[in-house]
């Protein structure tokens, strides 16, 4: 996911990525620590993936669990 971050490939490789982290037993309090921890790389390329999450996320269904 942090490879996603940074080259900000955000489409289905990070949501893949991301759905194989939550598969593997992550939180979505998890991923969103991931998101927070890459902002001090670049906090604008952060920012564009933490709204790409949230998108994945309600397309998927994931905050409802």
């Amino acid at each position: 996911m942090s490879i996603d971050v940074h080259y900000q490939t955000l489409g289905d490789t990070f949501r893949i990525h991301t759905q194989r982290a939550l598969g593997g037993g992550a939180a979505l309090a998890d991923v969103r620590a991931v998101l927070r921890f890459n902002a001090q790389f670049g906090a604008t390329r952060a920012w564009q993936a933490w709204q790409a999450f949230h998108t994945h996320a309600a397309a998927a269904g994931w905050d409802r669990s």
